[in-house]
């Protein structure tokens, strides 16, 4: 799928790349692997043992990233607008009136997770529906799109609005609009939820270079190989800042800002970050 170079073809020290992995092991990194690329090319790929090039690892939050762009291709198809409120596609969810705020929050308030505050945790809650979780439990909410707070049951809300609108599985849509074309995700999988949802914020499972490549497309704004697959728009949004996530006074290289489902990092780039320290940068 890429080709892959010395350090030095793309501008880079070998030596430098050697130091930086010996001081991740020096400081007691439990690496599985790295993978870094220049333009379309790999220039370092290194794993460490029982690890390889073709292991699938659960990126967890990660996974949030592939959602938010399943939500633009829907959009795309004209399926959504991301200005609809969410509480619309889910009557059959809703047990009882839900509160004002509920009711006024929108698609994309949630894609930046600027959302009415999450629910507690559904495992704790005796309830294999987290849609249905989401919408009924009782909490203390506030207006939507007022600030920013992680909400990783929208997330997971998000993604089972994914399937109902795309009649199929996530990862099986995702294939279909995007990974068959490149040649990509073909040994990747998805758990589900105890009611049989993709776990849309926490559980796409792949390999290291599946991620690149998922990483490099974004970054080529819909375009692979010289063919657009998707809009440019809609990932030039989601991948800005179009919400300030600063939620305290220390620095945080994560506190640059959020897109849809996607955070922006210093330098001005972008990450698709995991909970266990999975990350595309």
């Amino acid at each position: 799928m890429f080709e892959k170079i010395t350090p030095e073809s793309a501008g880079i020290s070998s030596k430098n790349v050697t130091a930086f992995i010996k001081r991740l092991e020096k400081r007691g990194a439990t690496m599985h692997g790295v993978l870094f690329m220049k333009g379309d090319k790999i220039f370092t790929e290194a794993y460490w043992k029982p690890f390889h090039q073709d292991y699938t690892h659960r990126q967890y939050s990660q996974t949030k990233s592939f959602v938010g762009v399943a939500i633009g291709l829907l959009e795309e198809e004209g399926k959504l607008s991301l200005d609809d409120k969410i509480v619309e596609y889910f009557p059959e969810k809703i047990q009882e009136t839900p509160h004002k705020y509920l009711q006024e929050q929108t698609i994309r308030e949630m894609l930046m997770m600027k959302t009415v505050g999450s629910p507690s945790a559904w495992f704790i809650s005796n309830n294999p529906d987290r849609t249905n979780h989401y919408f009924n439990e009782k909490r203390s909410l506030h207006p939507s799109n007022t600030l920013w707070a992680y909400d990783s049951a929208g997330s997971q809300v998000l993604c089972a609005l994914v399937e109902k609108l795309a009649k199929k599985p996530l990862l099986e849509y995702l294939k279909e609009k995007l990974f068959n074309a490149m040649g990509a995700f073909q040994t990747a999988s998805v758990l589900k939820t105890p009611n049989g949802d993709s776990w849309g914020d926490s559980a796409m499972i792949c390999t290291l270079r599946d991620m690149a490549t998922f990483g490099r497309f974004v970054m080529n704004y819909g375009v692979w190989n010289g063919k657009r697959l998707m809009n440019e728009k809609y990932l030039r949004d989601a991948t800005s800042a179009l919400v300030n996530n600063r939620i305290s006074s220390h620095y945080s290289a994560y506190h640059q800002g959020y897109g849809y489902q996607i955070w922006r990092v210093c330098g001005g780039g972008f990450a698709f970050v995991g909970m266990g320290d999975q990350l595309t940068v």
